[in-house]
């Protein structure tokens, strides 16, 4: 769902995201909201009874889907809270695979790049991650990462 709306926008030409003039663009987004949500549900599910030490590579996509579709909608308490869980299960996961740390850097660059202010809890996530875990190798590493999510 979250990945069809994103197409959809492309191909009418919308440059924003978050157009809601139609109603049919205010149910499109409120149901990507809803699924990202839903995502950070069962990512809190698996970490309740499982632990987030084990997240696996996928998942980790689908995290990060959710999380860049959660930027747009951070007024929200209920957004707020999926993108702050969504945030910590990242950033479990960038300590055992790879790209997981290139996906965290992403979310923050592009919060960063739209003026959207990250909600205070995130804040130590990041600042944390920038200082021990991203370096000068790594932008080069994961420069093109971005695209891979822009449509």
């Amino acid at each position: 769902m979250i990945t069809l709306y994103g197409l959809s926008q492309k191909s009418s030409g919308s440059v924003q995201m978050s157009n809601t003039s139609t109603p049919s663009n205010a149910r499109a987004r409120a149901m990507r909201l809803e699924a990202a949500r839903e995502v950070a549900r069962l990512v809190e599910l698996r970490r309740r009874l499982w632990g987030l030490d084990r997240i696996s590579a996928p998942l980790s996509q689908w995290v990060t889907i959710s999380l860049l579709t959660l930027l747009e909608d951070l007024s929200t308490p209920e957004s707020k809270e999926a993108f702050v869980s969504l945030c910590v299960a990242l950033r479990v996961s960038a300590r055992r695979w790879e790209h997981s740390k290139g996906l965290l850097r992403l979310t923050q660059h592009l919060a960063f790049q739209s003026c959207l202010t990250l909600p205070p809890e995130t804040i130590p996530l990041y600042r944390d991650f920038q200082d021990l875990k991203w370096g000068p190798e790594d932008d080069e590493k994961f420069g093109a990462l971005g695209q891979s999510f822009w449509m």
